[in-house]
């Protein structure tokens, strides 16, 4: 038996592999109910949705007099353009 090592090993590895399966408990647990998702189930929403525009007004309420004058500039600027090659000297300011 010269390889007394390497089948000593083998038999460990198998009895953690055999310990590992059987005794570790690898069902997550079930959520709990909570009010907030309770809510949602019945098809309420716990988050308001988001989207650009309203982002966009939240944010323009924010700004200084004077920031909201050159976004509303610009704004403008880039609503009357046609075409894309016009960007550039809009950014440049």
């Amino acid at each position: 038996m010269k390889n007394k090592g390497l089948w000593i090993t083998v038999a460990l590895a198998i009895l953690l592999g055999v310990g590992l399966y059987f005794g570790v408990n690898t069902v997550p647990p079930k959520p709990k109910n909570s009010p907030e998702m309770a809510g949602m189930a019945k098809g309420q929403q716990a988050i308001p949705e988001l989207d650009i525009d309203s982002l966009t007004t939240a944010s323009k309420k924010t700004l200084s007099q004077h920031a909201l004058g050159e976004l509303q500039k610009t704004e403008h600027a880039l609503a009357a353009l046609k075409d894309s090659s016009g960007l550039a000297p809009l950014f440049e300011q």
